[in-house]
């Protein structure tokens, strides 16, 4: 998710707008784009850095490639490319930052914000007023010999989409000997504030949340409300460490259901959960089931087409579902399966009902998954990828179901978009479509029918390989994390079974060969600040060098652009196991957590019902 915040405020002054035609273009078919800013905490020392974001093609375009410094009331940014934009207007510097971050439009959050056209409408008349900023401030508490306080970060819930947004707010104060901080340029709004050390790849203290939770899930949340200081925002943390632990089977079946265990308590009599059991000995039907199962709060277990492996069987009975989600036709999960799984209500003395999503092919199993439990609700996302192939729909899968939305396979080599998918997608309005792959993976003419879908973001998240890609999709999707899981790039079972888990965790997908893990990976991850490594399958999958944190050579896998950073890596025995034991209650907090935030969250009565 990209930067965004902040709320609006009274204007208390008038500034000249600019004339109402578009600026001319220059031979390089570029244009101007300006207008006007309005502080509502006035300050002739006041000055915002602008930013334009598109809603088209790459990210790689975004993230300050057009910026500017305004004051005085005015701003410009010249050399614009044709194309549509949204417009970031940072906290303001200057003036203590006595003015917060706001989209055009107003608004906080960067889905809701006004979407510009440049060079097909007026873009040099763009008022926007900066509202009065709030501040959250207090004490941290670093580990002795520590006095680098610069990691307060506080990040906007979004009460809508369940999601946070990074607050663009200014930290000062957090270098003193008593440790006071405050992070100002603050909006009206929810946060949790996050004490992680930011020093570079090499972080010396271990992160921690308001009021002392070492995950986000453990944090309380901080109200803020225009022009006020919220004090008192305490927090204290201990040194860093590097953390792993595996998660795995005697097979893939085994390994399905050991994930299963790991993260969901035993089912009772009286509750209502769903499961989606799914071919594990081939990828198509199980791919989109991934992001279905995260947002529908399930895990997805493995089974063959003939037989139902016994430990897939007990799982299902420790479980106790009240909804079975069958994924494919007969020529993915048999009869004989069928039969067996219908006398689960009987073993388990619970009312089950049995459901099977299939089509005549993997594109319409993946449509009718996507339409049953996301069909007519509001959809901030869809991730589409190629169903050809697996590697960039595992990890599309964990990204999709963080942010509440489907994973739509197509036919990548196709130069369109055919008429069902192009009509599903239509129909659930969503705000981004996400390409997941290169043009060899998803065409480009695949690409140009989603943009005329409503004018949504399409933007395309790809690298060289298959692990560059799984860089490009965490560095747009997560905002922060706490863990990721790692899982066999070159096989897919283990991959399926942890996607929908990563998705409600907000952990991301990391792709890797069996004896190490890509060190582009790990530099982002690192970024993202996470700290705790989860290797899924035995290790035949993935060695013991990669519990252990072994990096594989700078450019060896993956995206170059990350290598020139530096990550910390554990010496010979740093790494230290994580603990099992509290995943089913951060899987559930965090289900809690996003669940609370959106209010047309699917619920599993939709695989009963038909959508």
């Amino acid at each position: 998710m990209r930067s965004a915040l902040l709320g609006a405020a009274t204007a208390v002054v008038t500034l000249a707008a600019l004339a109402t035609a578009p600026l001319p273009a220059s031979a390089a078919n570029t244009y101007g784009v300006g207008g006007t800013i309005t502080y509502a905490v006035p300050s002739s020392a006041a000055k915002t850095v602008v930013r334009l974001y598109p809603v088209s093609g790459t990210p790689a375009a975004a993230g300050g490639k057009y910026a500017t410094t305004a004051s005085g009331g005015h701003w410009g940014i010249t050399g614009v490319a044709a194309g549509r934009y949204r417009v970031l207007f940072s906290a303001s510097t200057g003036d203590n930052a006595a003015n917060a971050a706001v989209w055009l439009g107003g608004t906080p959050y960067e889905d809701k914000a006004r979407v510009i056209d440049v060079g097909r409408q007026a873009t040099n008349d763009l008022a926007v007023t900066q509202p009065a900023a709030g501040s959250i401030s207090g004490t941290l508490t670093l580990p002795t010999g520590q006095n680098d306080r610069r990691g307060v970060q506080a990040w906007l819930f979004n009460h809508d989409t369940g999601l946070y947004e990074r607050a663009q707010g200014v930290t000062t104060g957090a270098v003193t000997s008593t440790g006071n901080y405050t992070v100002r340029g603050l909006a009206a709004g929810d946060y949790i504030v996050r004490f992680a050390d930011r020093n570079g790849m090499n972080p010396r203290f271990a992160t921690r949340y308001y009021p002392g939770g070492e995950y986000q899930w453990d944090s309380d949340q901080v109200t803020v409300t225009a022009g006020a200081e919220r004090t008192g925002i305490d927090g204290s943390t201990g040194p860093w460490g590097w953390y792993s632990g595996r998660l795995a089977g005697a097979d893939r079946f085994a390994t399905s259901a050991a994930i299963s265990s790991a993260y969901w308590a035993a089912g009772t009599s009286g509750d209502s959960r769903v499961v989606f059991v799914a071919n594990g000995t081939a990828f198509p039907d199980a791919l989109s089931a991934s992001a279905a199962a995260s947002v529908l709060g399930g895990p997805l277990l493995l089974s063959r087409q003939d037989s139902l492996p016994d430990t897939t069987w007990k799982e299902l009975q420790r479980y106790k579902p009240s909804v079975v989600a069958v994924i494919g036709g007969t020529a993915s999960i048999g009869d004989a399966v069928w039969k067996q799984l219908g006398r689960l209500g009987a073993v388990t003395k619970k009312e089950v009902s049995l459901v099977r999503l299939a089509g005549a092919d993997r594109y319409e199993t993946s449509r009718k998954v996507v339409d049953t439990v996301f069909g007519g609700a509001p959809v901030n996302s869809v991730f589409i990828a190629t169903g050809t192939n697996f590697p960039d729909a595992l990890v599309a899968g964990s990204a999709a179901g963080y942010r509440w939305g489907p994973l739509l396979l197509v036919n990548g080599s196709a130069g369109k978009l055919d008429a069902p998918t192009k009509a599903l997608i239509a129909s659930l309005s969503p705000s981004r479509i996400y390409i997941v792959g290169g043009v060899n993976s998803v065409s480009n003419g695949i690409q140009a029918d989603l943009a005329t879908l409503n004018r949504p973001e399409v933007l395309r998240l790809a690298g060289a390989d298959r692990f560059g890609t799984a860089q490009a999709v965490n560095r747009e999707v997560f905002p922060f994390a706490d863990e990721a899981f790692v899982a066999n790039a070159l096989t897919f079972p283990d991959a399926l079974s942890i996607s929908a888990v990563a998705g409600s965790l907000g952990a991301p997908l990391l792709l890797a060969p069996p004896t190490c893990i890509p060190y582009g990976e790990v530099v982002d991850a690192t970024a993202l600040g996470v700290s705790t490594y989860w290797a899924v399958g035995g290790t035949a999958s993935l060695s013991t060098a990669v519990t252990d944190l072994t990096m594989c050579d700078k450019g060896q896998y993956g995206m170059s652009s990350a290598l020139s950073a530096e990550v910390g890596v554990p010496e010979t025995g740093a790494v230290q196991p994580a603990d099992p034991s509290t995943q089913i209650d951060r899987r559930t907090a965090a289900e809690t957590r996003f669940g609370a935030g959106d209010a047309a969250r699917p619920s599993a009565d939709r695989l009963t019902t038909g959508g």
